[in-house]
């Protein structure tokens, strides 16, 4: 990290390969962050990111941690694979003061939702989904022999700092 006229540039590069269990695909995610007090940076460097291995969560899922505070110094976002493996669900959560966005890369999840987990919706790949922050939620791998794999998007760069357990 250094000072520079206008702001703070922070500069990493971080590059793993896939680990034992990737997912079918290659992922690459590539952002700026060098906080500047203008709105375009014309100096800040692209990091790229691609994790070897899952990380354990609060919500008991498989996560590829991609852009996080951590591995880009993000400020603002975080962004991870998640699996669902066959026949699996996660424990009930909610994420205290931060949005999250889901694209399903694969497979079919039903998500429970809601006071008392009442509520449930069923998204499938090509879906994008919006959970505010706050909202309990559970999703549930509907297939019995394939793992579901999301894209996740959370405005906490932290990931899991504000995860909630919820006991519906």
């Amino acid at each position: 990290m250094r000072e520079t006229a206008s702001g703070v540039e922070t500069r990493a590069l971080l590059t793993h390969g896939w680990g034992t269990r990737p997912p079918p695909f290659e992922v690459q995610w590539c952002f700026t962050f060098t906080r500047m007090g203008a709105a375009m940076v014309k100096d800040g460097e692209i990091i790229t990111v691609r994790p070897s291995v899952p990380i354990d969560t609060l919500q008991k899922l498989p996560n590829y941690v991609g852009i996080s505070r951590d591995t880009a110094g993000a400020q603002g976002i975080s962004m991870n694979v998640v699996i669902i493996p066959a026949g699996a669900k996660a424990k009930p959560h909610y994420h205290e003061g931060f949005e999250t966005a889901i694209y399903i890369l694969k497979g079919e999840v039903q998500t429970f939702y809601g006071e008392g987990l009442a509520k449930s919706c069923i998204n499938k790949q090509g879906d994008f989904l919006y959970i505010p922050a706050g909202l309990p939620h559970q999703p549930v791998n509907l297939s019995a022999d394939t793992d579901a794999i999301a894209l996740v998007s959370r405005t906490d760069a932290s990931e899991q700092e504000s995860v909630r357990a919820y006991e519906p």
